[in-house]
C-alpha cells in the first residue's frame, strides 16, 4: 500500500515538474531542495492565500516547480504558471502576491513597494515547522528505484484485456502498430484522460511514445525547426524562445511561442505534445491556422517503415477525411521553415466566454504575407481561419492578391471577400464570426503597415491592443485588537492545507469492505421510464448490485420535503435526475458498469426556459408579492416613464470538492455514521433517518471541512447522501459516493436564471416615483429553495434606494432543468442587478450621470421602508463617499473621457456601485446556534459548534473568540469536528451569519466557564490558567459548558409586512475601471477599489479574503460564466474546459480593499458584521463599466444607446460574443 501511494504521489508530482524524466516505469525524479517547497507554502500561508484549501497543494506544487526551474521568476511567469490552477475562494490576489515575494531582490522586489519588507529576510517561524532543515534534500524512496537499464528496454504491461506498450525504437513502434492497427498512440495522455473521465472510454491497447528517440527530438537549423511528434509544447516554447537566430527569421518562432502559450496552462503544456494536437485536425484549434500559413510539412512513417513528407495543408484535409488511425501511419515530426525577410506572420484568437486558457476558440486565424521590399506589393499571401464549419484557407488567387500593393483598397476587398464567404457557407454564429474575421484582418493590416513603414490610408485609430499590465494591490483596515480578536491571523488549518495533509471526504482511506456507488442519471428532460435493463452492468465482475426506487425501505418515504425523489420512480423530470446507482467493489468498476445500464424512455412535453413556463403557467407556489404605496398613482404623476426587460443567466457553484459522502452502517446497533461534504449536517441526519424509517439519534453526521460550498451543499448534498444511505442499508456495508465534476454540474443545479419585466416612473432630475416589477426565476424541476430565493429577491429588490411606491411580484418557474438551489447571495445579486439596470436607464433618459441618479435615490433615515431590513443609511453614504475618495472617482472619470476621445478601437469605462446585504433570516428558527466548550486538566480547550468550515475561516474566528473570552493563547484552543451527536438541531452554515451566531454561542459557553473559574482566580490572582482549572476541578466545579444563542430581534410577519426582517445590514461600495478591445470584445479590469463596512473585524485578513473571493465569483456571474443548455435541457458546457471560472489573469490589475474605520455593530459578536455574501454584488461595477465603454464606442460612430436599449438584454453576462 505504501509503495502504491508513494508511486501515485510521485507520478502526480511528475505532472507538475518539468525536469521529471518520465511518468511511466522507473520514476527518476530530480526533486530539489526542500527550501523552495517550504518557501512556497510559507508565503502562501503568510499572505492568507488559503481558504477552503482544496486547491492549495496544487498551488504550492506549481510554485515549487516554477522556482526549481526559475529561481527568480517575474510576475508574468508566476501568473503564467498559476493560470492552469483554479481557485474558487480567494480571488487569487493573496496567492499571486505571496508568490511574488519569492522574486529576486531587485527593483521589482516586494520590499520596494511602500514600507513592506521582503519575506525572504523573515526568519521567524513556528516551532512546529522544520524550517531549520530547509536545505535537506528530498529523498526518493529507494524501493521505487529500478535498474539503470530500465529506460532502454521496451515494456509491456497487461491488466485483464488491456495492454500498455512502450517501444524504445521507431522500428519497434511500426512493428507493434502493424500488429495492433487499432492501438491508441499516447504521449501526454491529456485527451484520453478526459475521455476516460467524461465518457468512461477505454482502449484495449495503448502504445506510449515517450521512449522513441526519433519522436522526441527537437532541432533548429538554417532550414527551420523540426519538432518530433512526442515533444511537449513546453519544450517547443523553451526552444524557440532561446533560439539564437536573426530577428527577421525568428518571426514564426515568436508567434509560435505566443500561440502555443495560449493553448493551456503550464501543467497542460508540460504534457501535451505537438503531434497529439495536430492529429486531431480540430476546426477550433488555435495552432492549426498558424501552421497552415507557415508553409510547414508533416513527416510520417507508414507501417512498412517508409517515411514520407506531406504539406501541412494537405495533411489536414486528408486527416479530416481519412484519419491516421485507419491508415496505420504515424506522425514522425513537423518541419516549420524559418521566416524570410519582408515576411509578416501573425495568429489571432478569440474564445467564448472571456477566458483565454483551455477553451476552444470561437474563431482563430493565421495570417501571412510576403511583400516586395521596394514596391510593397504582395509576393505571397495566405489567410486561414479556424472555428468555421471547416478550416478555411484563403490564398493569393482568391481576389488576385499577388502583385497588388498593400494598401487600403486591398483591405477593403478582403473584407468584401469575407462577407461573401460567410453568406455562401453560413457558418454557426455567422454575424459574429464575420465580425471577428474583419477585426483580425484589420489588426493584421495595421501591424504590417506599421512594421513595413506603409501608410495605412485610414484615419488615426490610436491604440489597437490592450497592453499587459502588472498586478498591484493594497489593503487597509483599522487596528482594534482585543485579545486575539482583531488580529489578521492566518487560517487555522493553513499548514495542513498547504502540505496536502488536510483531510477531505475522499481522502479518507477506504475500509476493507467498502463499496463504491456510481449514480445512473437520466438523459431526458421529461419522460416516462418504460424499462430499466441492468443485466449487462450486473454481469460485470465486481458489481454487487443496482439500487433504485424499489430499494427505499417501505417504512421510509421516497419524497423529501423539497419534493425530490431519491430515485426516479415512474418518470424523470430533468436531465441528470437519479434513476438508480451501481454498487461495486471498486470505483472504476462502478463507473464502467453505470454506463451499461439501459433505460428506455417515452418522451413527454418539456418546459426548459422561463418563457416556456410562463406560456404553460408552470410555477411553484406561492407567488411572492410586495406592495408599498400607490404604484398606479406614482406612475401617473411621474414626469418620465420607461420600461424594459432584464435577463440574468445562471451560475454553477463550481466548488473545488464535488458532492461526496461515505455512509457506514453498524449492524449491531442499527446506526449509520455519515461523513458528508455538507453545509447542513442536521438536515442530512433528518432526511436519512426519515427515509430509512429510523430515529434521528441512530444517524450520526460528521463534517470536518468541505472544499467550498457557496450554498450548493446546503440541500443538494442530499443527492449522494440519500442514495448512499439506501445502498448501505441494503448491502450492510460502507458505501462511498463521489461525483465527477461533469456529473456534479449536470445534477446539482446552481444560481437561478432571472427574467424581470419592469416599469418605472421618475422625475426629470432622476428621482424614482414608482416602480412595478414582474420577476421570474427558473427554479428547475423541484422546489428546493426556489420560493425562498424569489422571496428574498422580491423583498430586497429596491436595494439601497428610497422608493415611495412599488409593486414587485415574484414567480418561481417549474421547468425541466435540474433544480436550482441556494447560491451565495440567495437571490439578491439578481434582484440588485435588476434595480441597478433601472437606475442606469433612468440616467440615460434624464441625462443625469448615473452615479448622481444613484446618490439622489439613496435611502434616508426616516424614508420609505417597504421591508424593515435595519438598513443604516448613514453607513451606506459613508461607504459611497469613501469609495469615491479612495478611487479618485472624479479625476478618473475625466481621464477616462480623455482616453476615449484619443483612441477608436479601445475604450474605457468607469462604474461605481453601492450595496447593502441583509444579515439574519426572516424564518425565526434559523436564527440560533449552539456550542459545547470543554476545558481539560492540562489547560487545553476543545470547542464544538454547529458551523461548517468551508474556507470562510469560521473555525479560525471561533478560536479567536474563545481565546479572547477565556484569556488564553490560541494554541490551547482546538475546534473539534462538527457532529450531530454533540451539537444537534443546528441550522445550516449559510447567510453570512455563522460567525455571528456560532461565535456568540461559543462566547456564552466560555463566559459560563470563566464565571465558574473567577472565585479561584480571585483566591490566587498570580496563578496560571492551568492552576485555576485544576483547583476548580478539585472543588467539583464543572469544566464543561454549553452555549445557546437565539436572535429575538427578528419578528417579521409576512402577512402584515410588519417587524424587522433581518438583524442588520452590511454595507459597501466599489468602483471599477475597464478597458475593452472593440475589435474582439476582450477586456481587462484595470482597477477596482472596494470599501466595506465590516464593523470591528474579528480577523481583517480573513474578511479581506472573503471580500476579494466574493468579488471574483460575482465577476464570473456577471462577466465570464455562462451556462449553455440545449433545447432538450442538457447542459452543454460541463467541466473546467468549457465552463469559464475566473482565473488568476482576470483579477483587476490594481485591486484595493478598504475596511471602513470607526464602525461599530452592537448587534453581533465583538461588534463585527457578516461578510461572506455582501461583497459579491460589488463586482457588477465591472459589468456597468463595460457597458459604459461599449456605449462610448457606439456614440463615437453615431450610434445612440441602442445596444439592447443601452442595457442588459444579454443572457446575463458580458461574454465576448455578446460584446
Amino acid at each position: 500500500m505504501c509503495v502504491y501511494v508513494c508511486m501515485y504521489v510521485c507520478m502526480y508530482v511528475c505532472m507538475y515538474v518539468n525536469m521529471c524524466v518520465c511518468m511511466y516505469g522507473c520514476l527518476r525524479i530530480n526533486l530539489p531542495s526542500r527550501h523552495y517547497f517550504i518557501l512556497s507554502k510559507e508565503h502562501l500561508i503568510r499572505y492568507h492565500g488559503i481558504q477552503c484549501g482544496f486547491c492549495t497543494p496544487g498551488m504550492v506544487m506549481t510554485m515549487y516547480t516554477l522556482l526549481r526551474n526559475n529561481p527568480k521568476p517575474s510576475q508574468e511567469y508566476i501568473e503564467r504558471a498559476l493560470d492552469g490552477v483554479i481557485c474558487r475562494c480567494t480571488g487569487y490576489r493573496p496567492i499571486l502576491e505571496g508568490f511574488e515575494d519569492l522574486c529576486s531582490k531587485g527593483e521589482d522586489c516586494c520590499r520596494s513597494v511602500g514600507n513592506r519588507t521582503c519575506l525572504q529576510d523573515d526568519k521567524t517561524t513556528d516551532s512546529s515547522d522544520d524550517m531549520n532543515e530547509c536545505t535537506q534534500e528530498f529523498i526518493f524512496p529507494p524501493e521505487l528505484l529500478n535498474n539503470t537499464t530500465y529506460h532502454s528496454e521496451s515494456v509491456i504491461f497487461t491488466a485483464g484485456q488491456s495492454q500498455w506498450m512502450r517501444p524504445t525504437s521507431l522500428q519497434q513502434l511500426t512493428d507493434w502498430k502493424k500488429d495492433y492497427p487499432m492501438a491508441k498512440l499516447v504521449a501526454g495522455y491529456n485527451d484520453i484522460g478526459l475521455e476516460n473521465i467524461e465518457r468512461s472510454s477505454s482502449y484495449k491497447t495503448m502504445i506510449c511514445l515517450s521512449h522513441v528517440p526519433e519522436l522526441n527530438q527537437l532541432s533548429i537549423t538554417e532550414e527551420g525547426l523540426t519538432i518530433g511528434a512526442a515533444v511537449s509544447f513546453s519544450k517547443v516554447i523553451d526552444a524557440v524562445r532561446s533560439a539564437t537566430i536573426q530577428d527577421e527569421k525568428k518571426r514564426i518562432f515568436d508567434e509560435l511561442a505566443s500561440t502555443i502559450g495560449g493553448l493551456g496552462g503550464v501543467h497542460t503544456l508540460n504534457t501535451s505534445t505537438f503531434g497529439g494536437h495536430i492529429v486531431t485536425a480540430s476546426v477550433n484549434s488555435d495552432l492549426i491556422p498558424l501552421l497552415m500559413v507557415s508553409g510547414c510539412k508533416v513527416n510520417m512513417i507508414c507501417p512498412d517503415g517508409v517515411v514520407s513528407s506531406i504539406e501541412f495543408e494537405k495533411f489536414i484535409k486528408v486527416q479530416s477525411v481519412e484519419p491516421l488511425t485507419t491508415t496505420g501511419n504515424v506522425i514522425l515530426s513537423i518541419q516549420i521553415p524559418l521566416s524570410c525577410k519582408n515576411t509578416y506572420i501573425q495568429s489571432y484568437r478569440t474564445n467564448t466566454p472571456h477566458r483565454r486558457k483551455t477553451t476552444d476558440s470561437v474563431l482563430s486565424a493565421g495570417m501571412y504575407v510576403k511583400l516586395d521590399p521596394v514596391s510593397k506589393t504582395i509576393q505571397e499571401m495566405k489567410l486561414c481561419f479556424g472555428g468555421m464549419t471547416e478550416i478555411v484557407m484563403l490564398e493569393n488567387e482568391t481576389i488576385e492578391r499577388r502583385g497588388r500593393r498593400w494598401d487600403v483598397s486591398l483591405y477593403r476587398d478582403s473584407i468584401k471577400e469575407f462577407d461573401q464567404y460567410c453568406k455562401e457557407t453560413k457558418p454557426p454564429n455567422a454575424e459574429y464570426k464575420l465580425s471577428m474575421m474583419e477585426s483580425f484582418f484589420f489588426k493584421f493590416y495595421n501591424m504590417v503597415c506599421k512594421e513595413a513603414d506603409i501608410q495605412n490610408g485610414l484615419p488615426n485609430i490610436g491604440q489597437l491592443m490592450i497592453p499587459k499590465r502588472k498586478a498591484t494591490s493594497y489593503q487597509t483596515w483599522q487596528d482594534h485588537v482585543q485579545g486575539t480578536v482583531g488580529k489578521p491571523l492566518h487560517h487555522a488549518s493553513a499548514k495542513q492545507q498547504s502540505t496536502g495533509e488536510a483531510v477531505f471526504i475522499d481522502d479518507i482511506p477506504p475500509r476493507r469492505d467498502e463499496l463504491f456507488l456510481t449514480l445512473v442519471i437520466s438523459t431526458r428532460a421529461h419522460a416516462k421510464i418504460v424499462s430499466i435493463d441492468t443485466s449487462r452492468a450486473l454481469a460485470l465482475e465486481g458489481v454487487v448490485c443496482f439500487v433504485g426506487a424499489d430499494d427505499v425501505p417501505d417504512m421510509g418515504e421516497c419524497i423529501s420535503p423539497m419534493d425530490d425523489e431519491i430515485f426516479a420512480t415512474t418518470e424523470v423530470t430533468c436531465v441528470g435526475q437519479i434513476i438508480g446507482g451501481i454498487v461495486a467493489t471498486r470505483r472504476e468498476i462502478s463507473r464502467k458498469a453505470s454506463q451499461l445500464v439501459q433505460v428506455n424512455y417515452e418522451d413527454m412535453k418539456q418546459i426548459i426556459t422561463i418563457e416556456d413556463a410562463i406560456d404553460e403557467g408552470s410555477f411553484f407556489v406561492p407567488k411572492i408579492e410586495l406592495k408599498y404605496g400607490n404604484t398606479e398613482e406614482g406612475l401617473a404623476e411621474s414626469e418620465g416613464i420607461t420600461n424594459g426587460e432584464v435577463r440574468i443567466g445562471g451560475q454553477e457553484h463550481f466548488y473545488m470538492e464535488t458532492q461526496q459522502c461515505i455512509v457506514i452502517p453498524n449492524d449491531g446497533a442499527g446506526t449509520f455514521e455519515i461523513l458528508s461534504s455538507t453545509q447542513d449536517p442536521s438536515f442530512v441526519q433528518f432526511m436519512v433517518a426519515s427515509r430509512l424509517g429510523i430515529p434521528s439519534h441512530k444517524v450520526i453526521v460528521k463534517a470536518t471541512r468541505i472544499g467550498g460550498g457557496f450554498g450548493g451543499k446546503e440541500s443538494r448534498c442530499l443527492i449522494p447522501s440519500l442514495a448512499c444511505a439506501v445502498a448501505a442499508y441494503r448491502t450492510k456495508r460502507p458505501v462511498r459516493c463521489v461525483l465527477e465534476r461533469q456529473d456534479d454540474m449536470r445534477m446539482t443545479g446552481g444560481r437561478h436564471p432571472v427574467l424581470a419585466k419592469y416599469k418605472v416612473g421618475f422625475s426629470l432630475d432622476g428621482r424614482i416615483k414608482a416602480l412595478d416589477v414582474d420577476m421570474y426565476m427558473n427554479g428547475g424541476n423541484t422546489n428546493d429553495y426556489s420560493v425562498a430565493v424569489i422571496a428574498t429577491a422580491v423583498t430586497n429588490l429596491y436595494h439601497c434606494y428610497d422608493i415611495p411606491a412599488l409593486h414587485i411580484q415574484g414567480h418561481a418557474c417549474k421547468t425541466n432543468l435540474p433544480s436550482n438551489t441556494a447560491f451565495r447571495g440567495f437571490g439578491t445579486p439578481q434582484a440588485y442587478l435588476v434595480m441597478e439596470t433601472i437606475m442606469s436607464k433612468i440616467a440615460v433618459q434624464t441625462g443625469v450621470a448615473v452615479h448622481e441618479v444613484r446618490l439622489k435615490n439613496f435611502m434616508v433615515e426616516d424614508g420609505n421602508k417597504p421591508i424593515d431590513h435595519n438598513v443604516e443609511p448613514n453607513k451606506l453614504r459613508i461607504c459611497w463617499e469613501t469609495c469615491k475618495q479612495k478611487s479618485d472617482f472624479e479625476n478618473r472619470s475625466r481621464r477616462v473621457a480623455e482616453f476615449n476621445s484619443s483612441t477608436r478601437w479601445t475604450k474605457r469605462g468607469l462604474g461605481i456601485i453601492p450595496t447593502r446585504f441583509p444579515i439574519g433570516l426572516a424564518l425565526k428558527k434559523l436564527n440560533q446556534a449552539s456550542a459545547l466548550v470543554n476545558v481539560y486538566l492540562d489547560g487545553s480547550v476543545s470547542v464544538i459548534h454547529g458551523g461548517i468550515e468551508m474556507g470562510q475561516g469560521l473555525h479560525t474566528k471561533i478560536t479567536q473568540i474563545a481565546s479572547t473570552v477565556l484569556d488564553i493563547p490560541m494554541e490551547r484552543v482546538f475546534i473539534t469536528n462538527t457532529t450531530t451527536q454533540v451539537v444537534p438541531n443546528q441550522p445550516p452554515t449559510h447567510a453570512s451569519v455563522s460567525t455571528d451566531y456560532n461565535g456568540m454561542a461559543v462566547k456564552i459557553a466560555c463566559e459560563k466557564i470563566k464565571k465558574r473559574l473567577q472565585p479561584f482566580v480571585d483566591e490566587n490572582p498570580m496563578g496560571s490558567w492551568k492552576e485555576w482549572v485544576t483547583t476548580a476541578h478539585e472543588n467539583l466545579v464543572s469544566l464543561s459548558a454549553t452555549g445557546h444563542y437565539g436572535v429575538e430581534q427578528i419578528s417579521y410577519d409576512p402577512v402584515t409586512g410588519k417587524g424587522p426582517a433581518t438583524l442588520y445590514c452590511t454595507h459597501g461600495a466599489a468602483c471599477s475601471e475597464v478597458e475593452i478591445d472593440c475589435l474582439t470584445g476582450e477586456h481587462q479590469v484595470l482597477r477596482t477599489d472596494i470599501v466595506m463596512d465590516v464593523g470591528r473585524s474579528i480577523n481583517p485578513a480573513l474578511d479581506i479574503g472573503q471580500i476579494e473571493g466574493a468579488f471574483l465569483q460575482g465577476y464570473g456571474l456577471f462577466v465570464t460564466e455562462e451556462l449553455r443548455w440545449s433545447e432538450n435541457g442538457e447542459l452543454l458546457n460541463c467541466g473546467p474546459g468549457m465552463y469559464n471560472v475566473p482565473r488568476v489573469k482576470h483579477i483587476p490589475r490594481e485591486f484595493n480593499v478598504h475596511l471602513l474605520p470607526n464602525s461599530d455593530n452592537p448587534k453581533a459578536v465583538f461588534s463585527s458584521r457578516g461578510i461572506g455574501e455582501p461583497p459579491l454584488f460589488l463586482s457588477s461595477s465591472v459589468f456597468f463599466a463595460i457597458k459604459e465603454a461599449i456605449q462610448a464606442a457606439r456614440l463615437e460612430i453615431g450610434l445612440k444607446y441602442t445596444i439592447c436599449e443601452g442595457f442588459i438584454h444579454l443572457e446575463g453576462e458580458f461574454v465576448i460574443h455578446y460584446m
